[in-house]
């Protein structure tokens, strides 16, 4: 099992709309024949949340236990 992000392979099956990671799409197909490519999110958009992420430290509480 591979988590997929955001680039699905996806092949109907059976009527079953089955969703693969590009390494598996490949080998079940190597030019990727049949199957729809779907972006969940425009690159540029993921682009701006990595750049603009900002590490915030948590706060240190004073109380002790």
């Amino acid at each position: 099992q591979v988590e997929v992000f955001n680039i699905l392979f996806v092949k109907e099956i059976d009527k079953k709309h089955l969703v693969h990671c590009l390494d598996c799409a490949k080998k079940s197909n190597s030019i990727l024949e049949d199957f729809v490519i779907l972006e969940e999110f425009a690159m540029e958009d993921l682009m701006e949340v990595y750049d603009n992420f900002i590490l915030h430290p948590v706060p240190h509480s004073s109380t002790s236990l």
